[in-house]
């Protein structure tokens, strides 16, 4: 197993597409059981590649600006609980 399945996580973890001749929603899910994000079937149409980039581009970019704002607003909380100090 790559990975377990599951939410995408953000910044470190590629990005994996499946791609098969066998075009069964079974083997479908052993590829996604596998670890791969997503799963694409041969022959592979140009179009739905695009698609799937796009989509995995900006999944990528959103969980990233998540992370970076969650890591932000953990240090305002932190900065906003210290208590004043006597110079």
């Amino acid at each position: 197993m790559i990975r377990r399945r599951g939410k995408p996580r953000a910044c470190g973890v590629p990005t994996r597409v499946g791609i098969s001749a066998h075009a069964t929603n079974e083997y479908r899910e052993i590829w996604l059981d596998a670890g791969m994000t997503e799963y694409l079937t041969k022959p592979v149409e140009l179009e739905k590649l695009r698609n799937l980039i796009a989509e995995l581009s900006s999944r990528s970019l959103l969980l990233n600006l998540n992370s970076s704002l969650a890591t932000e607003r953990r240090g305002q909380t932190e900065d906003s609980t210290e208590k004043p100090r006597l110079v």
